[in-house]
């Protein structure tokens, strides 16, 4: 999961260019696993989540950065100069390891399920 590979095969990548902050854009997104074609966007707006997700880990980041420039000696411009650094060069992180989050934690295996739906009909005309 950390390194972005597909949840349903897990041999190959979400998106399509290796992660990386400088020329700063956004990675771009397979639409379908090029080895298995599961589709990642299963739904209209399926990614709204992963703004949720995207929220929880620049919290997460500024909380543990506060903490640590309160034991500085820096001045409350100086901490906010650097929170304010710190939350653009995360975005390009945050936005690529909330949608993996996201799919992830969406991803239903649906060979799993098949198998269980199979199984509860072959129960039923018994």
């Amino acid at each position: 999961m950390i390194q972005g590979d597909c949840p349903q095969c897990k041999s190959e990548k979400i998106f399509q260019t290796p992660f990386r902050i400088l020329p700063f854009s956004f990675a771009k997104m397979h639409d379908d696993c090029p080895k298995c074609h599961h589709h990642y966007e299963t739904e209209p707006g399926f990614f709204i989540g992963a703004m949720y997700m995207s929220y929880a880990l620049t919290v997460a980041q500024l909380g543990i950065i506060y903490v640590l420039l309160t034991l500085t000696e820096l001045t409350v411009d100086e901490q906010a100069i650097i929170m304010l650094v710190v939350v653009f060069t995360s975005a390009f992180f945050n936005y690529r390891y909330s949608r993996i989050l996201w799919i992830y934690s969406m991803y239903r295996d649906s060979s799993k399920y098949e198998q269980e739906e199979e199984d509860s009909e072959i129960t039923h005309q018994k």
